[in-house]
């Protein structure tokens, strides 16, 4: 059993943040149909599924039927989103939908870019989010070394807390109200096929407590590899059990499991190497 499998819903996002990663792949959106056929793969699998990897998934209008369909299938939700939607979909937070979503994470830091109001932006995730605590966790994220000064202020008048801003502390997670956290943490350099290899050796999620299916249905060890650069096999195509006993997968889980990286991708996964650096 996997602790978490991602499945992408969209590769589209309604902004464009410098943080994320550019995929190269042709912007897809599954259907309700394909969502049901992995849902079906991937059961027994897990328990949890996590509707990213690129994308923003409250841009899919199909994202309430996936919420009733893994509800249906016993598997909760859990969801990443850059907030900027919040307002327009405020219909899950009705309990047909709040009940099966288990966890929000909520990526504050894209709002360095300046992408939408300021004050509009933080008041629609604290609305949103004091009403969805009530049956899910809500995990406001922001990943930056010292910055967003002005994002910790506005969460310290919404939440009536007094976080130290310029306090930065490595993998911080700050309790805002009952089920609402801050996770304060560093920016990561994104693997990259080709670039400088940073990661050698150590501890790794992928394939032990993680896989992640992109929506052109390619598997891969990892939810940083936005473009299937380690494919493992196509979801739509072949069964789960063959996938995870191909012999890439075999190989990773090998070699991860004596602190060694074979892959090239994955030397150059600076996530990797922030988490070994504890």
């Amino acid at each position: 059993m996997f602790k978490k499998i991602y499945i992408e819903t969209t590769n589209y996002c309604n902004i464009n943040c410098s943080f994320c990663k550019a995929s190269i792949r042709k912007k897809t959106f599954l259907t309700l149909d394909e969502f049901n056929f992995i849902l079906g793969k991937v059961k027994g699998y897990t328990n949890y599924i996590y509707l990213h990897v690129l994308g923003e998934p409250f841009a899919n209008p199909n994202i309430n039927g996936y919420i009733i369909s893994a509800k249906d299938n016993g598997i909760k939700v859990n969801l990443t989103t850059n907030g900027t939607l919040l307002k327009e979909k405020q219909d899950i937070l009705s309990n047909k939908y709040l009940d099966n979503i288990h966890q929000i994470n909520i990526s504050l830091h894209c709002e360095f870019e300046n992408i939408m109001g300021f004050d509009d932006y933080f008041d629609n995730i604290a609305y949103f989010s004091k009403i969805a605590s009530e049956g899910a966790y809500i995990n406001l994220r922001l990943w930056g070394d010292g910055e967003g000064k002005a994002i910790i202020e506005k969460l310290n008048r919404i939440f009536s807390t007094n976080i130290d801003s310029g306090g930065f502390k490595r993998n911080k997670a700050i309790t805002l109200q009952k089920n609402i956290f801050l996770h304060w943490d560093r920016k990561f350099v994104w693997p990259e096929l080709g670039g400088e290899e940073i990661f050698t050796g150590g501890k790794c999620y992928a394939l032990k407590d993680q896989i992640a299916i992109l929506s052109n249905g390619v598997v891969t060890p990892c939810c940083l590899d936005a473009d299937g650069n380690m494919a493992l096999g196509d979801i739509f195509k072949e069964n789960m059990c063959d996938i995870l006993n191909s012999e890439r997968a075999l190989n990773i889980v090998k070699n991860f499991s004596a602190r060694k990286v074979a892959e090239k991708f994955c030397k150059t996964c600076g996530f990797a190497l922030r988490n070994n650096s504890l």
